[in-house]
């Protein structure tokens, strides 16, 4: 896991903290990237399938070219997923190198004001089904939160989930399929 938010809470070797990185559009800097190709190569070494957790970016907004230059260096690293949660909005997921980027899935329980344009009340389940330790498809079921409960989306919000799901993903020229409500990715 790891995290621009809050450089005051970088942990030290003198201090408890955060995994605190600085990146730009060339990726990570150092000494980050050489802390996270170490913390990369050691998880390889204990599990099958590596996910960086990644809290980075802004709350609102698409994915900036920063972003994607670290989410494509953390994947060229040896991770196997990266899985953004800061954005409160689901944003497009984009296949890199057979291996997948959630860019942020958006609020589930939220505790957050709901803004009325990105409606991050609305996102979605997202379900990763593997196949010998890789991402083979990405299955999206349309989650609202309504009086702090999270359930199925239906209706007018549903279809307000496919439509922007579908836009976001083009956006990295990754296709999504809905079929009743359900969203669906193969990941090539």
């Amino acid at each position: 896991a790891l995290t621009d938010n809050e450089p005051e809470w970088e942990a030290t070797e003198m201090k408890a903290g955060v995994n605190h990185v600085t990146y730009t559009t060339h990726g990570l800097a150092e000494p980050y990237r050489s802390r996270m190709t170490r913390v990369i190569s050691e998880a390889r070494g204990q599990a099958q399938f590596v996910v960086v957790s990644a809290h980075v970016g802004p709350n609102w907004g698409e994915p900036s070219r920063a972003m994607r230059a670290l989410a494509h260096e953390l994947l060229d690293l040896g991770a196997d997923l990266y899985w953004g949660h800061s954005n409160h909005t689901p944003q497009g997921i984009e296949v890199y190198k057979h291996k997948v980027i959630l860019y942020s899935t958006g609020d589930f329980v939220d505790d957050y004001a709901i803004d009325p344009g990105e409606r991050n009340d609305l996102s979605f389940l997202f379900l990763l089904e593997l196949d010998q330790n890789r991402v083979a498809r990405v299955r999206l079921h349309p989650v609202a939160i309504k009086n702090h409960r999270v359930q199925l989306a239906k209706g007018s919000e549903m279809i307000f989930l496919m439509e922007r799901m579908r836009a976001r993903c083009a956006a990295f020229d990754s296709r999504i399929e809905f079929h009743k409500g359900v969203g669906t990715m193969a990941v090539g």
